[in-house]
């Protein structure tokens, strides 16, 4: 089990419940919210996480869609081939409705 699979399950558990819906990442005004509480962006565009392994001695960033979807699918999203989608093309938005699994 690689690094990233064991942070995507162990963020899955600890925030069960808390992502169903999309982060406000703009105020109605179009400025961007600053909060501790939202994610960070990646250089892909996708909210991320900060993930800290004590034991490894590490922190990684873990993509919020995958928490997500390992929340919906589990083990299933680290198939080889199998990618988690965008049903609208909006890396911000990871939603459980707006989820799903394709191939590559």
């Amino acid at each position: 089990m690689s690094n990233t699979q064991i942070a995507v399950k162990d963020l899955a558990k600890r925030y069960a419940f808390k992502w169903p819906y999309v982060v406000p990442l703009a105020s109605s005004d179009g400025r961007p919210l600053r909060s501790a509480y939202l994610p960070k962006m990646s250089n892909r565009g996708y909210p991320v996480i900060s993930y800290r392994q004590c034991k490894l001695g590490i922190t990684m960033k873990v993509q919020v869609h995958q928490v997500v979807m390992y929340q919906i699918y589990g083990d299933e999203i680290f198939k080889a081939g199998t990618v988690c989608r965008h049903l609208n093309s909006d890396k911000t938005d990871f939603r459980t409705n707006n989820l799903a699994l394709g191939t590559q």
